[in-house]
């Protein structure tokens, strides 16, 4: 009688819920190698995916053992399972799976609940795997009915089971229960979005200034999916189903902006429309940069004229009928930013200032570094006279050792600082001639700009709000940099320095 002693078979073991006993993957695996032995089956490799769905075949383990089977496929006859639900659920991918490890490497799969002998291509088998596979699926199904059916109870209590979106991280109350916590730093970013979109900037605007404060989420609708999200005004969406339309509940989850904010950007939202293709990207510079005395941001659009001409005009954001001309505008901003610049003489002195005070810089650092290395040679001694005074008798070893460590902590600490001030070499004068021909043509550099980069000019050389009264334009203050050319030019025809809100409070402070 010829016995299977040479007949080489595979083992698969798989589940989707890490505590699930009665098919845990230790108990599968010893059923599979009973049947291995009773059957005189060689086991050579064993496979298992640990927490993995059963609904596709896309799974680490699989996939390696797939490329075991390539490898051996002369080899190999067997795939031994505890059930066909382990395989796979899915009715249709578990028939054309089997189908499939048949054609390619002559592989037949068995389960330990069916006899080695068992003909799987037969009718009768293909229709009780059949049966087997319907009822799985069948299971699924539940599954996913009862997962979808808690998810929505949970949305419904007001509590967000996904992963966190930007300005939330994902936590578990004392019930073991999920919530969301806000995060303060990226907070401030989902608020920045909501005010810069009220005022009137651009969508690539927002998005270059909030990924430079560290907005990390890629993609050309980011800002709008922000900015749709009603969960950061502390409500969860749920979607329509048959019987219900689609719906807001409060969540249990603190809100970063507030409800009637979030109702205002839904309604500009479907307001606003996308630029004309056609249209010139940049043709509305100082849109969202500049506000109004009463507070409002300042937009603008074109406007045509008998000429059919298009003419570009400014206006308040709360009263449309205070505009002004974008010509008359432009030329006086361009004008500010000249008188802003430095001078080619005004920029020498400061190259001069600045070569004395690198000098004296590089001094410092000198007898800095050198008071680096007399510390390291005394510490140094120090350590010798302590091996000599242990060679000796005069200190124990314990005694050595605890001054030892003393002194190599200090030796450490002072080669630290003087590596540091050595790599320390700061390229000042090579900054400063590479930042002339922008110190000294501010205008020009607005000018060619692309948005965003007008954008972050616009408020390091202004960095509080820019306003216009239809006469002037008014700041509290400029960079420090250029607050001399300010002073100098004394342009008070065009650009006025106000009070800021901290001096106001500080001198009413002192008035009482």
């Amino acid at each position: 009688m010829k016995t299977n002693i040479n007949v080489f078979a595979v083992g698969y073991a798989r589940i989707s819920i890490k505590d699930q006993s009665s098919y845990s993957l230790t108990f599968q695996e010893q059923a599979i190698k009973r049947y291995c032995e009773q059957n005189k089956l060689t086991l050579i490799a064993f496979f298992r995916d640990d927490g993995e769905s059963s609904d596709t075949f896309d799974r680490p383990n699989w996939k390696a053992l797939e490329e075991f089977l390539q490898k051996h496929k002369d080899l190999v006859q067997y795939l031994v399972v505890l059930e066909l639900d382990r395989f796979s659920r899915e009715l249709t991918k578990a028939l054309q799976k089997i189908d499939e490890l048949y054609q390619k490497y002559k592989i037949r799969v068995v389960t330990v609940s069916e006899p080695i002998s068992q003909d799987s291509s037969s009718p009768s088998s293909f229709l009780m795997r059949g049966i087997k596979l319907l009822i799985a699926n069948h299971e699924l199904n539940l599954i996913r009915s009862r997962t979808a059916q808690a998810m929505l109870q949970a949305k419904e209590s007001g509590r967000f089971t996904h992963h966190a979106p930007f300005g939330y991280r994902n936590k578990k109350d004392r019930a073991g229960l999920p919530v969301l916590e806000i995060v303060p730093k990226e907070a401030e970013i989902i608020r920045f979005i909501f005010q810069q979109y009220i005022a009137g900037v651009p969508f690539s605007l927002i998005f270059e200034e909030a990924r430079s404060q560290g907005f990390n989420r890629s993609g050309n609708n980011s800002i709008q999916h922000v900015l749709s999200n009603s969960l950061y005004a502390g409500f969860i969406k749920i979607a329509k189903s048959a019987s219900q339309p689609e719906r807001l509940v409060k969540g249990l989850h603190q809100p970063i902006i507030s409800l009637s904010l979030f109702n205002t950007v839904q309604d500009l939202l479907k307001r606003r429309h996308k630029p004309i293709a056609s249209k010139p990207k940049q043709v509305i510079p100082l849109r969202g940069m500049l506000r109004c005395p009463c507070g409002a941001a300042i937009s603008g659009s074109y406007s045509g004229g008998r000429s059919r001409r298009k003419y570009l005009y400014y206006f308040c954001g709360k009263e449309r009928s205070y505009n002004f001309p974008g010509e008359t505008l432009h030329l006086m901003f361009d004008k500010i930013l000249k008188q802003l610049s430095f001078t080619p003489t005004d920029f020498d002195l400061v190259r001069e200032k600045a070569v004395t005070w690198l000098q004296e810089y590089r001094k410092n650092q000198g007898t800095q570094i050198k008071n680096c290395v007399d510390h390291i040679k005394a510490i140094k001694q120090k350590i010798c006279y302590l091996q000599i005074a242990l060679l000796n008798g005069v200190i124990s070893t314990s005694m050595y050792n605890r001054a030892y460590a003393d002194c190599s902590l200090h030796k450490a600490h002072w080669e630290a600082v003087a590596n540091i001030l050595r790599k320390e070499q700061l390229p000042v004068l090579d900054m400063l001639n590479r930042a002339g021909e922008t110190l000294m043509h501010l205008n020009e550099l607005f000018t060619t700009s692309r948005e965003a980069e007008k954008f972050k000019l616009m408020k390091l050389i202004f960095p509080e709000a820019l306003e216009f009264d239809g006469k002037l334009f008014l700041t509290s203050a400029v960079h420090p940099a250029l607050a001399f050319n300010y002073r100098k030019n004394l342009f008070y025809d065009l650009l006025t320095l106000k009070q800021s809100k901290d001096e106001n409070k500080g001198k009413t402070s002192e008035g009482r």
